[in-house]
This record gives structure tokens, sequence and C-alpha cells, in this order.
């Protein structure tokens, strides 16, 4: 079980997603709670679907830049890299990101 954050193609299935594991989400939801990254915050409920609609990636996105400069553990860094190139693709595309419990 992961939640998997995603864009969605027309036909509503992922067309580009990443896992969350649980362990990995915990960890990020402590540091960002730590850094008040009230954005990001939003993806706090694990089992909880959340849509961020394209007008507020860059919120989104700023978080998650806050979130690699202070991180130091090798897989929240890989997994936050992932997540920026994600929600760049969003905006390119002006598509939201989804995160769904999967």
């Amino acid at each position: 079980m992961s939640l998997d954050f995603a864009i969605l193609a027309a036909d509503g299935s992922p067309a580009e997603s990443i896992p969350l594991s649980m362990p990995l989400h915990q960890k990020l939801m402590t540091d960002a709670s730590e850094l008040r990254l009230t954005q990001f915050l939003r993806f706090q409920e694990y089992y909880q679907d959340v849509k961020i609609a394209p007008d507020e990636l860059a919120a989104i996105s700023r978080d998650v830049d806050t979130l690699l400069a202070t991180s130091s553990n090798s897989a929240s860094h890989i997994f936050l890299t992932k997540l920026n190139r994600l929600i760049s693709a969003a905006v390119a595309d002006r598509k939201p990101l989804q995160a769904i419990a999967d």
C-alpha cells in the first residue's frame, strides 16, 4: 500500500506517478510540520486522496524545495526530486497533481 502522487490521463488512469511509502510519508510529514509547510501538509492523511489544482502547484513546489534544501535523508531527497519533476510536468500540462491512496 502506498500513497501515489500522479498526473492523470484523460481516461482517469495515472499517466505518470510516484509512490510514497508509509515510513517515508511519516518522516516527510514530521519535517513539514516542523518547518510549518502548510501546503505540503495537505498530504498529511496517508489514506486520503488529495487533488491540487494547477494554480496551487507553485505553493506546493515551494514547500518541496524547502524540504529538499533541509533534508539529509537520501530516501527523502530521491522522492522529493521525483515529486518536483512531477509537479513541473503538471504545471507544463496545466493538470492537477493527485495524491491517490492506493
